[in-house]
């Protein structure tokens, strides 16, 4: 059997689409596809609270939760959103998730998670992002 190295996944990513950084299987935009639409209909709530999520490394806010079931891999996917957007606001924009955010971002334009506000540098965000996080 041949071990799968970083480079076996890389050439398996290119021709079958995969996300070279994620492991064979997982694609985030199509994760995030399959949930999309019932994403791009729940509404922002301007009680939402905003917290540090440690298994994405993000900053999430309550109206942005699917109250909906999801399977480990869409959630998966919207970690991925929440790591990259919580790289928006830090000023230090993941590239290698760039993609993934502009395919998200058109599939649920609606949804409160791309709301442009929670996008941006604001001191109340980012004393909620532990130091380490913010490297």
């Amino acid at each position: 059997m041949t071990p799968i190295t970083n480079k076996t996944r890389a050439n398996q990513a290119a021709t079958t689409h995969l996300h070279p950084r994620f492991p064979l299987g997982f694609d985030p935009a199509t994760e995030f596809r399959a949930i999309a639409q019932r994403l791009n209909a729940m509404k922002p709530d301007s009680k939402a609270r905003c917290f540090f999520e440690c298994m994405s490394g993000g900053l999430i806010w309550t109206d942005e939760r699917p109250a909906f079931r999801v399977s480990t891999d869409e959630l998966g996917a919207l970690r991925v959103i929440w790591n990259y957007r919580t790289s928006l606001i830090l000023g230090k924009p993941r590239m290698e998730f760039d993609e993934i955010w502009s395919t998200c971002l058109a599939l649920a334009p609606q949804w409160p998670g791309f709301l442009p506000e929670r996008r941006h540098p604001r001191p109340d965000l980012l004393a909620l992002i532990p130091e380490t996080n913010r490297r």
